[in-house]
C-alpha cells in the first residue's frame, strides 16, 4: 500500500454548524512532536495548489508532526456557506476548529504550527494566541486583491457573461455579504509580525504565481521550499497519539427544489482495492431512485469545477438521487505527494478507476449515470466500452479528445495541449502589491511599477504573439474541419476521431453530450455527427445539447446551472419521478427505445431543436 494511503485518515471536522472536509496524516509510529495545519487558499487557487499543500503535509508528517489539510467552508467538499455569512468570521471559526482537533491529539503543551498559503495566511493572521506553535504566512494576499485578481481572470478567460446578483470568480460565486467579509481579510506585513510569526515570499515571482494560478497541470510544486518551511517549524517532545475515530458521516441542511430545508448525509468512503477516496451523498428523508457517479474533469479534484459536483450532489439528493464523487488514482487525496507534475488523465488506469467506482455504486440496485467533463467523460465512455461498466447512461461535457487508445496520448500530445509555452502564459508576472512586497497595501488596479520578470511588449513581441496566435488558429481550424489533414501536417498530434470509441459503447448505454459552441464544432469536425446518426439508427439513446453559455471547464455559473438542468433531464429519463397526483398526459421520455436523435441548440437566447435534420425554434419547456 502506498505511503500516502497508509498514513491517511479522512474525517469531517465540526466548525460551528458546518462541516469541514479534512485529511489527517499521522507519523509512522503514531508518536508526534506536534502538529502542522496547512491553511489553504480559496476557490481556484486551492485547486491549483492542492498538490503543494498535500506535499507540505507529507513532509511535516515525515518530520514527526500530525499534519492537517482541509477546505474552508464554502469550498470543495466542505459545507456550503450561508448567503449572509461573514467569510472572515466563518473561516476564523474553521481554522480554530481544526486547531482544536489537533490539540485534542497532541495535547496543550505540544506545538501546533499554522502555515497559511495566500488567502489562508490572511485568515491565520486573525488568530488570537492559540498556544505553543508558530504561524508562517506564505505568499500572503489580502481579500481585496484576491477578489480583484479572480474577478479579472473570470471576465477575461471565460467568454460567458457573469451573473448580476453575485460576484463570479473562477467557478464559484460570492454574495455581497460574503464579498464584504472577504474584503476584511488583510495580508500580514513584516512590520506587524509578532515573535512567533514569520512571513515568506519567494524570490522567483513567476514560480510563486505558478503555485496558485493557471491550470493544475501547470502547477509548480516547490519541493525545496517545502523542505525549508518544515525545517523552520520547531518540534516538541514526543507524544503518543491517542486512539481516535474519524467522523465519517456529516449531516447537512440544504434547500430543496422549492427552497424548503432538506436534510442530506455525506459519508466518506474508500473505493476498490486502491482505496480511492470518495463521498456518498443522499437524502435522509427521500428514498433514492437513481445513482450518479461524478468523476474529476482532467487532473483535478472530486469536488468538480468550482465545487460544482459537491453542490449538484447536495441539490439532487432531495430529488431522490444518491451520488458518489470519487478521486481517480493519482488525483486529489490519492495524489502521490512526491510526484511533482499532475498525472496524465488519458490512461487505462484512470478507466479502471472509473469502472471500479461504477461497480461499487451499482451494488445499490439503482440505475447509474456517469458524469464527467472532458477527460473525465472520456474515461466513463471507455469504462462503458471496455469493462462493461454497469452504466445506464453517460453524461459528458465538452469531450474533445476521442481516441480510445491511451498509447496515442504521448508526451508529444501533452506538450502540444499543455506545453511549457502555455504554462508560461498561465502565470503572468504578478502586478499586485503582494507580488512586489510583503506589505500588502492596496494600490490602483492600473499601477505598473518595476515588476521583476515583467517585460515591455515591443514590436518583436507583438509579431511573435501574432504568429503564435495565427498558428494556433490554423491548428484549431484544421482540427475542426480537416482532422486527417491536420494529423498529416502535425504527426506529433495523433488522428483523433469519435467513431472508434463511440462504436464500442454498448447500445444499452444512453449518451448525452453537452457542448459549448467551440467544442461542439470540434466534435462535429471529428466525425461526431456521423457517429451520432449511426448510434441512433442502431437504437441507442444519443443526444447532443449545445449552449453558448457552456465554457470548456464550467467556470461560468450559467454553464454550471445549465449542466445541472441537463443532468436532471438525463436522470428523469432513466428514473422518472413518480408523480404524487395522476398526470393528464405522460411526458415524452428520451429513454423510449428507438427514439430519434435530438440536438438542442440555444442561439441568441432562443431555443432551437434539431430533429432529423430539421431546425425549428421552440420554447424552453418544449426543448427540455
Amino acid at each position: 500500500m502506498p505511503e500516502w494511503v497508509r498514513h491517511r485518515r479522512l474525517s469531517w471536522i465540526r466548525s460551528a454548524d458546518r462541516w469541514l472536509c479534512a485529511r489527517v496524516d499521522e507519523p509512522d509510529d503514531r508518536v508526534a512532536r506536534g502538529a502542522v495545519i496547512v491553511a489553504p487558499s480559496f476557490d481556484r487557487e486551492a485547486v491549483v495548489s492542492f498538490r503543494t499543500t498535500r506535499a507540505l503535509a507529507a513532509r511535516a508528517r515525515r518530520a514527526g508532526f500530525v499534519a492537517y489539510t482541509f477546505a474552508w467552508s464554502g469550498d470543495a467538499d466542505s459545507s456550503t456557506l450561508p448567503e449572509d455569512g461573514d467569510l472572515a468570521r466563518l473561516w476564523l471559526e474553521d481554522l480554530t476548529a481544526v486547531i482544536g482537533h489537533a490539540r485534542g491529539l497532541v495535547g496543550p503543551d505540544a506545538p501546533v504550527h499554522v502555515v497559511g498559503l495566500r488567502l489562508g495566511a490572511a485568515v491565520a493572521a486573525l488568530l488570537p494566541d492559540h498556544g505553543p506553535g508558530r504561524r508562517l504566512y506564505w505568499e500572503p494576499i489580502s481579500g481585496g486583491s484576491f477578489l480583484r485578481h479572480h474577478k479579472l481572470i473570470r471576465q477575461t478567460s471565460v467568454p460567458v457573461p457573469t451573473l448580476e446578483s453575485v460576484v463570479e470568480l473562477d467557478g464559484m460565486t460570492l454574495t455581497p455579504a460574503q464579498v464584504s467579509g472577504l474584503r476584511r481579510l488583510r495580508a500580514p506585513s513584516a512590520a506587524s509580525l509578532g515573535p512567533h510569526e514569520e512571513l515568506r515570499t519567494e524570490s522567483d515571482r513567476r514560480a510563486a504565481m505558478r503555485l496558485v494560478l493557471g491550470a493544475p497541470y501547470f502547477a509548480h510544486v516547490p519541493h525545496a521550499a517545502l523542505d525549508e518551511i518544515v525545517e523552520r517549524l520547531p518540534a516538541g517532545e514526543p507524544v503518543d497519539l491517542p486512539a481516535w475515530t474519524p467522523q465519517l458521516v456529516a449531516t447537512m441542511s440544504v434547500p430543496d427544489a422549492e427552497g424548503r430545508p432538506a436534510t442530506v448525509t455525506e459519508a466518506m468512503c474508500e473505493i476498490g482495492p486502491k482505496r480511492l477516496p470518495g463521498i456518498v451523498t443522499r437524502s435522509a428523508d427521500v428514498a433514492p431512485r437513481a445513482a450518479v457517479l461524478f468523476t474529476a474533469m482532467g487532473a483535478e479534484i472530486k469536488a468538480g469545477p468550482g465545487g460544482a459536483w459537491s453542490r449538484a450532489a447536495r441539490e439532487l439528493a432531495p430529488e431522490g438521487v444518491l451520488s458518489l464523487r470519487a478521486d481517480r488514482g493519482g488525483l486529489g487525496d490519492d495524489a502521490d505527494p512526491d510526484h511533482a507534475p499532475e498525472p496524465r488523465p488519458y490512461t487505462d488506469s484512470a478507466v479502471l478507476d472509473v469502472a471500479s467506482a461504477t461497480s461499487w455504486l451499482s451494488g445499490r440496485g439503482l440505475p447509474v449515470i456517469g458524469v464527467g467533463v472532458c477527460a473525465g467523460a472520456w474515461a466513463l465512455l471507455r469504462a462503458a466500452a471496455d469493462h462493461d461498466a454497469a452504466l445506464r447512461a453517460v453524461f459528458g461535457v465538452n469531450v474533445v479528445h476521442w481516441s480510445p487508445d491511451s498509447a496515442v496520448y504521448t508526451e508529444a500530445f501533452y506538450a502540444h495541449y499543455h506545453g511549457q509555452e502555455a504554462a508560461d502564459r498561465s502565470a503572468p508576472a504578478d502586478r499586485s502589491p503582494e507580488g512586489r512586497s510583503p506589505e500588502g497595501t492596496d494600490t490602483p488596479d492600473d499601477a505598473e511599477g518595476d515588476i521583476p520578470g515583467a517585460s515591455r511588449r515591443g514590436a518583436g513581441t507583438v509579431l511573435r504573439g501574432g504568429l503564435s496566435a495565427l498558428r494556433e488558429l490554423v491548428s484549431t481550424e484544421l482540427a475542426i474541419r480537416l482532422p486527417r489533414l491536420r494529423s498529416a501536417l502535425r504527426p506529433d498530434v495523433p488522428l483523433d476521431l469519435t467513431e472508434p470509441l463511440l462504436r464500442t459503447v454498448p447500445r444499452r448505454v444512453g449518451i448525452t453530450l453537452l457542448y459549448g459552441c467551440h467544442d461542439h464544432r470540434i466534435f462535429l469536425g471529428k466525425g461526431g455527427g456521423r457517429s451520432m446518426r449511426r448510434a441512433t439508427r442502431g437504437g441507442q439513446q444519443f443526444e447532443v445539447v449545445v449552449d453558448p453559455a457552456i465554457d470548456h471547464s464550467l467556470f461560468a455559473q450559467a454553464a454550471q446551472r445549465e449542466t445541472l438542468e441537463q443532468l436532471r433531464r438525463r436522470i428523469d429519463a432513466e428514473a422518472p419521478v413518480i408523480p404524487t397526483e395522476p398526470a393528464t398526459a405522460p411526458a415524452p421520455s428520451t429513454a423510449e427505445p428507438g427514439a430519434p436523435v435530438i440536438t438542442l441548440t440555444r442561439v441568441a437566447g432562443v431555443d432551437h431543436v434539431r430533429h432529423q435534420g430539421q431546425v425549428s425554434p421552440v420554447s424552453r419547456e418544449a426543448g427540455r
